[in-house]
C-alpha cells in the first residue's frame, strides 16, 4: 500500500496536481471570505470526509495557510491533522486524484471521526477571526 500511496504522490507532483502554496496576502477578501466558508460548510455538513472528497477541498492548502494567518490556531492543528492523513500530509488540488486517495485511505468514512468532533466543538470563530485579520491589514 505504501508504495501505491507514494506512486501516486510522484505521479501528482509531477502533473502539478497538488498545486503551489499560496501567500494569503495576496487573496482578495471575497476568497478569504471563500475559503472559510467552504472550510466551515464542507466540514460541518460531511465532517472531512466530505470537505476533501468534495470541490471544497481544492483549497485545503490555501485554507490551511489562511486560518494560520488569521490566528486561528485549534482549526489550523486540526485541519492540519487531516490533511496529514494523505501521503506525505499533500492533499491533492484535483478532485478526482483526492478521491482516489480518500478511497484508499478511508474506505468506511470513519478516518477523520474523531478530527470531525473536534472541528464541532471549536470555540474559535473563524468568521470573526477573519474579520479581524482584514480590518487590519
Amino acid at each position: 500500500m505504501k508504495i501505491v500511496q507514494t506512486l501516486i504522490i510522484s505521479i501528482l507532483i509531477i502533473s502539478g496536481a497538488l498545486g503551489a502554496p499560496v501567500d494569503t496576502k495576496k487573496l482578495s477578501h471575497a476568497k478569504m471570505k471563500e475559503l472559510i466558508d467552504e472550510l466551515e460548510i464542507g466540514i460541518n455538513n460531511g465532517g472531512f470526509n466530505g470537505y476533501f472528497y468534495n470541490s471544497a477541498g481544492n483549497n485545503t492548502h490555501e485554507a490551511l495557510n489562511l486560518l494560520k494567518a488569521i490566528e486561528a490556531k485549534k482549526a489550523a492543528a486540526i485541519l492540519e491533522s487531516a490533511a496529514s492523513k494523505f501521503p506525505d500530509s499533500k492533499v491533492p488540488k484535483n478532485r478526482d486524484s483526492r478521491q482516489d486517495i480518500l478511497d484508499e485511505i478511508d474506505p468506511d468514512g470513519e478516518l477523520f471521526s474523531a478530527l470531525d468532533e473536534q472541528f464541532w466543538k471549536l470555540e474559535e470563530n473563524l468568521q470573526d477571526l477573519l474579520k479581524k485579520y482584514i480590518n487590519s491589514n
